[in-house]
């Protein structure tokens, strides 16, 4: 059974601190590693061995406090999504403040999405009549038609202001509280998480702590990728 230690701790708090996450790939995610020396890369070139890059599942459920996973860009609101942590014990605050903060996503995700759909197609029908007249798009219409639609957008800016800024203010109050409740609830929570990734994900051992946790079949294929894990959790001491 694999028991919290001062060095365990100490890893706790390194692994805990915010970090951003790509989930470009639903289940899987190839990382690039570094290499821990020179001495390590000629010897794994010489040998033969390729474990440059390591297999990691990254899904909101194994997230640390405090970690969130950022996507690639919206090819239409050209934002990026996100996935927030959510505890096992979410206090009342915290669940308040992470929906307030998904609503608030939703509706910056919204708004830019349908504008930048609109300018898109005010700009292909300047550019098509360009083209039917066998010219290119002056600089003086690209102008003319940008001032044009942010004259005729300033009511819609003003009420996406207005919402923007009301959806934080509503933040306020939950954040604080959720703060104080992170606070309090921070060791227990660090303990539990660790205990959980050094027990399945580090090691391949069960989820289950206890004194006949067997290890998962592991398949030559992933022996590696054990490695890898073992290897990052020693670079964090």
């Amino acid at each position: 059974m694999f028991k919290l230690s001062t060095r365990s701790q100490l890893l706790s708090l390194k692994c805990i601190q915010t970090r951003t996450f790509l989930f470009i790939s639903k289940n899987k995610k190839v990382a690039e590693s570094q290499d821990l020396s020179a001495t390590n890369t000629e010897s794994k070139t010489k040998s033969g061995l390729n474990r440059g890059k390591y297999r990691v599942g990254i899904s909101q459920a194994n997230l640390f406090p405090g970690e969130t996973l950022v996507g690639p860009p919206s090819s239409q609101s050209n934002l990026r999504p996100i996935k927030l942590f959510v505890s096992y014990d979410e206090t009342k605050a915290e669940r308040c403040l992470r929906l307030l903060r998904d609503e608030a996503h939703n509706f910056n995700e919204d708004f830019w999405s349908r504008n930048n759909i609109q300018f898109s197609e005010g700009l292909s029908k300047i550019e098509e009549k360009a083209a039917s007249e066998g010219r290119v798009v002056s600089e003086q219409e690209l102008s003319d038609y940008y001032k044009e639609y942010l004259d005729g957008s300033y009511k819609k800016y003003a009420e996406y202001n207005k919402g923007w800024w009301k959806r934080n203010l509503s933040m306020l109050v939950p954040g604080w509280i959720s703060a104080i409740d992170s606070f309090r609830l921070k060791k227990k929570r660090n303990d539990f998480y660790m205990a959980r990734v050094a027990n399945s994900e580090f090691f391949g051992f069960q989820e289950t702590v206890d004194k006949n946790a067997e290890k998962k079949n592991i398949e030559k294929n992933d022996s590696d990728n054990l490695d890898r894990r073992k290897e990052k959790v020693k670079s964090y001491y």
